[in-house]
Protein backbone atom coordinates (compact mmCIF):
# COMPACT_ATOMS: atom_id res chain seq x y z
CA UNK A 1 0.00 0.00 0.00
CA UNK A 2 2.85 2.38 0.80
CA UNK A 3 4.56 1.62 -2.50
CA UNK A 4 1.35 2.21 -4.44
CA UNK A 5 0.71 5.46 -2.61
CA UNK A 6 4.25 6.70 -3.28
CA UNK A 7 4.02 5.88 -6.98
CA UNK A 8 0.66 7.59 -7.18
CA UNK A 9 2.11 10.79 -5.70
CA UNK A 10 5.20 10.81 -7.91
CA UNK A 11 3.27 10.14 -11.15
CA UNK A 12 1.32 13.37 -10.82
CA UNK A 13 2.30 15.77 -13.68
CA UNK A 14 2.72 18.77 -11.38
CA UNK A 15 3.91 17.68 -7.95
CA UNK A 16 3.02 20.14 -5.23
CA UNK A 17 4.89 20.54 -1.97
CA UNK A 18 1.92 19.17 0.00
CA UNK A 19 2.51 15.79 -1.64
CA UNK A 20 5.75 15.40 0.29
CA UNK A 21 3.93 16.00 3.59
CA UNK A 22 1.22 13.51 2.63
CA UNK A 23 3.89 10.88 2.01
CA UNK A 24 5.68 11.59 5.30
CA UNK A 25 2.35 11.38 7.16
CA UNK A 26 1.48 8.02 5.57
CA UNK A 27 4.92 6.55 6.23
CA UNK A 28 5.11 7.83 9.82
CA UNK A 29 1.58 6.61 10.58
CA UNK A 30 2.38 3.11 9.29
CA UNK A 31 5.66 2.94 11.21
CA UNK A 32 4.09 4.17 14.45
CA UNK A 33 1.28 1.62 14.23
CA UNK A 34 3.85 -1.17 13.74
CA UNK A 35 5.83 0.07 16.74
CA UNK A 36 2.67 -0.02 18.86
CA UNK A 37 1.94 -3.56 17.69
CA UNK A 38 5.48 -4.62 18.61
CA UNK A 39 4.89 -3.49 22.19
CA UNK A 40 1.52 -5.20 22.56
CA UNK A 41 1.54 -8.56 24.30
CA UNK A 42 -1.65 -9.71 22.59
CA UNK A 43 -0.14 -9.82 19.12
CA UNK A 44 0.67 -13.20 17.62
CA UNK A 45 3.78 -11.82 15.96
CA UNK A 46 7.10 -12.11 17.75
CA UNK A 47 8.72 -8.83 18.72
CA UNK A 48 11.89 -9.63 16.77
CA UNK A 49 9.86 -10.29 13.63
CA UNK A 50 8.06 -6.95 13.88
CA UNK A 51 11.36 -5.15 14.53
CA UNK A 52 12.88 -6.70 11.40
CA UNK A 53 9.89 -5.49 9.40
CA UNK A 54 10.30 -2.01 10.84
CA UNK A 55 13.98 -1.94 9.90
CA UNK A 56 13.13 -3.11 6.38
CA UNK A 57 10.47 -0.42 6.11
CA UNK A 58 12.94 2.27 7.17
CA UNK A 59 15.52 1.05 4.65
CA UNK A 60 13.06 0.88 1.76
CA UNK A 61 10.88 3.92 2.35
CA UNK A 62 12.45 6.12 5.03
CA UNK A 63 14.61 8.16 2.66
CA UNK A 64 12.17 8.42 -0.24
CA UNK A 65 11.21 11.93 -1.27
CA UNK A 66 8.35 12.84 -3.56
CA UNK A 67 10.08 16.00 -4.66
CA UNK A 68 13.64 16.77 -3.64
CA UNK A 69 14.66 20.31 -2.93
CA UNK A 70 17.95 21.60 -4.25
CA UNK A 71 19.72 23.44 -1.49
CA UNK A 72 23.18 23.95 -0.11
CA UNK A 73 24.24 21.79 2.80
CA UNK A 74 24.87 23.86 5.90
CA UNK A 75 26.80 22.56 8.88
CA UNK A 76 24.88 23.93 11.83
CA UNK A 77 27.81 24.47 14.19
CA UNK A 78 26.85 26.82 17.00
CA UNK A 79 28.89 30.08 17.01
CA UNK A 80 31.09 30.63 20.05
CA UNK A 81 29.16 33.85 20.86
CA UNK A 82 26.09 31.66 21.32
CA UNK A 83 27.78 28.67 22.93
CA UNK A 84 29.24 30.72 25.79
CA UNK A 85 25.80 31.87 27.03
CA UNK A 86 24.53 28.33 26.53
CA UNK A 87 27.26 27.03 28.84
CA UNK A 88 26.26 29.64 31.41
CA UNK A 89 22.60 28.60 31.21
CA UNK A 90 23.20 24.85 31.54
CA UNK A 91 25.64 25.07 34.46
CA UNK A 92 23.93 23.03 37.24
CA UNK A 93 25.25 25.18 40.09
CA UNK A 94 22.32 25.71 42.54
CA UNK A 95 23.16 29.44 42.63
CA UNK A 96 22.98 29.81 38.86
CA UNK A 97 19.99 32.08 38.24
CA UNK A 98 20.34 31.66 34.46
CA UNK A 99 19.54 27.95 34.59
CA UNK A 100 15.85 27.48 33.58
CA UNK A 101 15.49 24.22 35.55
CA UNK A 102 14.60 24.75 39.20
CA UNK A 103 14.97 21.18 40.43
CA UNK A 104 18.56 20.07 41.15
CA UNK A 105 18.08 16.65 39.55
CA UNK A 106 16.59 18.23 36.44
CA UNK A 107 19.56 20.59 36.19
CA UNK A 108 22.02 17.71 36.30
CA UNK A 109 19.95 15.64 33.88
CA UNK A 110 19.97 18.43 31.27
CA UNK A 111 23.64 19.18 31.98
CA UNK A 112 24.74 15.58 31.40
CA UNK A 113 22.76 15.41 28.15
CA UNK A 114 24.55 18.61 27.10
CA UNK A 115 27.95 17.07 27.95
CA UNK A 116 27.26 13.83 26.06
CA UNK A 117 26.08 15.68 22.94
CA UNK A 118 28.70 18.43 22.81
CA UNK A 119 31.82 17.12 24.54
CA UNK A 120 31.45 13.47 23.57
CA UNK A 121 29.67 14.12 20.25
CA UNK A 122 26.94 11.50 20.55
CA UNK A 123 23.75 11.43 18.53
CA UNK A 124 20.51 11.90 20.43
CA UNK A 125 19.52 8.27 19.87
CA UNK A 126 22.92 7.04 21.04
CA UNK A 127 22.63 9.16 24.18
CA UNK A 128 19.22 7.73 25.03
CA UNK A 129 20.35 4.14 24.32
CA UNK A 130 23.26 4.16 26.78
CA UNK A 131 23.03 1.52 29.53
CA UNK A 132 23.91 2.47 33.10
CA UNK A 133 27.37 0.83 32.83
CA UNK A 134 28.49 2.42 29.55
CA UNK A 135 31.43 4.22 31.21
CA UNK A 136 34.52 1.99 31.39
CA UNK A 137 38.00 2.47 32.86
CA UNK A 138 41.32 0.76 33.40
CA UNK A 139 44.74 1.62 34.78
CA UNK A 140 47.53 2.10 32.28
CA UNK A 141 51.16 1.12 32.77
CA UNK A 142 51.97 4.51 34.27
CA UNK A 143 49.34 4.01 36.97
CA UNK A 144 46.88 6.56 35.63
CA UNK A 145 43.26 5.62 35.10
CA UNK A 146 41.94 5.96 31.55
CA UNK A 147 38.26 6.22 30.71
CA UNK A 148 36.21 5.43 27.63
CA UNK A 149 32.55 4.86 26.80
CA UNK A 150 31.00 2.02 24.85
CA UNK A 151 28.43 3.28 22.35
CA UNK A 152 26.00 0.45 21.71
CA UNK A 153 22.38 -0.58 22.16
CA UNK A 154 21.22 -1.49 25.64
CA UNK A 155 21.43 -5.27 25.76
CA UNK A 156 19.77 -5.50 29.16
CA UNK A 157 16.32 -4.45 27.95
CA UNK A 158 14.19 -6.64 25.67
CA UNK A 159 11.40 -4.08 25.28
CA UNK A 160 11.79 -0.32 25.25
CA UNK A 161 8.65 1.35 26.69
CA UNK A 162 9.27 4.73 25.04
CA UNK A 163 7.02 6.01 22.26
CA UNK A 164 9.99 7.04 20.08
CA UNK A 165 12.40 4.15 20.47
CA UNK A 166 16.05 5.30 20.17
CA UNK A 167 18.65 3.10 18.55
CA UNK A 168 22.19 2.96 17.24
CA UNK A 169 22.10 4.30 13.69
CA UNK A 170 24.53 1.96 11.86
CA UNK A 171 27.10 -0.73 12.58
CA UNK A 172 29.78 1.94 12.27
CA UNK A 173 28.08 3.77 15.13
CA UNK A 174 28.98 0.97 17.55
CA UNK A 175 32.30 2.22 18.86
CA UNK A 176 34.47 3.15 21.83
CA UNK A 177 35.17 6.81 22.58
CA UNK A 178 37.92 7.94 24.97
CA UNK A 179 36.86 10.58 27.49
CA UNK A 180 38.83 12.75 29.86
CA UNK A 181 38.92 12.23 33.62
CA UNK A 182 36.89 15.43 34.06
CA UNK A 183 34.11 14.18 31.78
CA UNK A 184 34.15 10.76 33.46
CA UNK A 185 33.83 12.37 36.89
CA UNK A 186 30.77 14.35 35.77
CA UNK A 187 29.14 11.22 34.34
CA UNK A 188 29.75 9.39 37.61
CA UNK A 189 28.34 12.26 39.68
CA UNK A 190 25.04 12.05 37.80
CA UNK A 191 24.92 8.25 37.99
CA UNK A 192 25.70 8.08 41.71
CA UNK A 193 23.79 11.13 42.96
CA UNK A 194 21.01 12.13 40.55
CA UNK A 195 19.97 9.10 38.49
CA UNK A 196 18.28 7.48 41.46
CA UNK A 197 17.16 3.90 41.91
CA UNK A 198 15.47 2.71 38.73
CA UNK A 199 13.64 -0.37 37.54
CA UNK A 200 15.27 0.00 34.13
CA UNK A 201 18.90 -0.19 33.00
CA UNK A 202 19.15 2.98 30.90
CA UNK A 203 21.68 5.56 32.08
CA UNK A 204 19.41 8.57 31.61
CA UNK A 205 16.19 8.58 33.57
CA UNK A 206 13.26 10.97 33.74
CA UNK A 207 11.81 12.58 36.86
CA UNK A 208 9.12 9.87 36.78
CA UNK A 209 11.73 7.08 36.96
CA UNK A 210 11.29 6.09 33.34
CA UNK A 211 13.90 6.00 30.56
CA UNK A 212 14.50 9.53 29.30
CA UNK A 213 12.68 10.24 26.03
CA UNK A 214 13.63 12.06 22.84
CA UNK A 215 10.83 14.50 23.54
CA UNK A 216 12.41 15.33 26.91
CA UNK A 217 15.72 16.21 25.25
CA UNK A 218 13.90 18.44 22.78
CA UNK A 219 12.22 20.11 25.74
CA UNK A 220 15.62 20.67 27.42
CA UNK A 221 16.87 22.66 24.46
CA UNK A 222 13.62 24.55 24.08
CA UNK A 223 14.01 25.70 27.68
CA UNK A 224 17.70 26.54 27.25
CA UNK A 225 17.01 28.52 24.08
CA UNK A 226 14.27 30.46 25.87
CA UNK A 227 16.72 32.00 28.38
CA UNK A 228 19.16 33.25 25.75
CA UNK A 229 19.16 37.01 25.23
CA UNK A 230 17.75 38.59 22.10
CA UNK A 231 21.26 39.66 21.11
CA UNK A 232 22.47 36.07 21.35
CA UNK A 233 19.51 34.77 19.36
CA UNK A 234 20.18 37.38 16.69
CA UNK A 235 23.76 36.09 16.36
CA UNK A 236 22.37 32.56 16.04
CA UNK A 237 19.98 33.64 13.27
CA UNK A 238 22.56 35.74 11.43
CA UNK A 239 25.25 33.07 11.50
CA UNK A 240 23.23 29.87 11.07
CA UNK A 241 19.71 30.84 10.01
CA UNK A 242 18.33 29.01 13.04
CA UNK A 243 15.94 30.35 15.67
CA UNK A 244 16.38 27.51 18.13
CA UNK A 245 19.09 25.07 19.17
CA UNK A 246 18.62 21.31 18.83
CA UNK A 247 20.48 18.28 20.12
CA UNK A 248 22.01 17.57 16.72
CA UNK A 249 23.38 21.10 16.48
CA UNK A 250 25.64 20.25 19.43
CA UNK A 251 26.94 17.17 17.59
CA UNK A 252 27.68 19.34 14.54
CA UNK A 253 29.57 21.73 16.79
CA UNK A 254 31.49 18.90 18.44
CA UNK A 255 32.60 17.57 15.03
CA UNK A 256 33.89 20.97 13.87
CA UNK A 257 35.78 21.51 17.14
CA UNK A 258 37.31 18.03 17.13
CA UNK A 259 38.45 18.37 13.54
CA UNK A 260 40.07 21.69 14.43
CA UNK A 261 41.84 19.99 17.33
CA UNK A 262 43.14 17.17 15.12
CA UNK A 263 44.50 19.69 12.61
CA UNK A 264 46.04 21.86 15.34
CA UNK A 265 47.85 18.82 16.72
CA UNK A 266 49.64 18.41 13.37
CA UNK A 267 47.49 15.83 11.56
CA UNK A 268 47.12 16.08 7.80
CA UNK A 269 43.55 16.66 6.65
CA UNK A 270 43.21 13.09 5.33
CA UNK A 271 44.35 11.62 8.66
CA UNK A 272 42.17 14.02 10.64
CA UNK A 273 39.11 13.06 8.59
CA UNK A 274 39.74 9.36 9.24
CA UNK A 275 39.97 10.05 12.96
CA UNK A 276 36.77 12.07 12.75
CA UNK A 277 34.99 9.23 10.93
CA UNK A 278 35.97 6.74 13.62
CA UNK A 279 35.22 9.08 16.54
CA UNK A 280 31.73 10.05 15.38
CA UNK A 281 30.71 6.67 14.00
CA UNK A 282 30.21 7.44 10.32
CA UNK A 283 30.22 4.66 7.73
CA UNK A 284 33.20 4.36 5.39
CA UNK A 285 31.16 5.73 2.48
CA UNK A 286 29.64 8.66 4.40
CA UNK A 287 30.38 12.14 3.03
CA UNK A 288 29.83 13.85 6.38
CA UNK A 289 33.56 14.27 7.21
CA UNK A 290 34.08 16.17 3.95
CA UNK A 291 31.37 18.65 4.92
CA UNK A 292 33.12 19.33 8.20
CA UNK A 293 36.44 19.84 6.43
CA UNK A 294 34.86 22.90 4.81
CA UNK A 295 33.27 24.05 8.02
CA UNK A 296 36.53 24.18 10.01
CA UNK A 297 37.62 27.20 8.01
CA UNK A 298 34.43 29.09 8.76
CA UNK A 299 34.88 32.09 10.99
CA UNK A 300 32.02 31.10 13.30
CA UNK A 301 34.50 29.15 15.45
CA UNK A 302 37.55 31.10 16.52
CA UNK A 303 41.09 29.70 16.49
CA UNK A 304 41.26 29.51 20.26
CA UNK A 305 38.23 27.25 20.56
CA UNK A 306 40.23 24.11 21.37
CA UNK A 307 41.59 25.51 24.62
CA UNK A 308 38.29 27.14 25.59
CA UNK A 309 36.46 23.87 24.93
CA UNK A 310 38.52 21.93 27.48
CA UNK A 311 38.78 24.81 29.94
CA UNK A 312 35.01 24.96 30.21
CA UNK A 313 34.99 21.29 31.25
CA UNK A 314 37.48 22.03 34.04
CA UNK A 315 35.29 24.86 35.27
CA UNK A 316 32.08 22.85 35.12
CA UNK A 317 33.69 19.88 36.87
CA UNK A 318 34.05 22.10 39.92
CA UNK A 319 30.32 22.55 40.22
CA UNK A 320 28.84 21.48 43.59
CA UNK A 321 28.58 17.71 43.85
Amino acid sequence: MLESFFLDLTNTPHIQQVAEQRWRNAFTFTRNICERISRTSTTSLKFDEVRLRLERMDRMYGQLRVKRKTRATIIRAIPSLVLHPLYDAVNPDPNNDKNPFKNESSRWRAFIVFILLLHVGLRRGETLSLPYDFLKSERSDDGKRKYWINVRNNEYEEIDPRHSIPSIKTLASIRQIPVSTEIANLLEIYRDNYRGKQNHSFYLSSAKNRPLSAEAIDYFFKKLTSVLSQETLKVLRDRTGMNTISAHDLRHTAAVIRLNQFLDSGDEMSVALQKLRSYFGWAHNSTMPLLYSKAVFHERLQNNWSNIFDNRVLMLSKAPQ
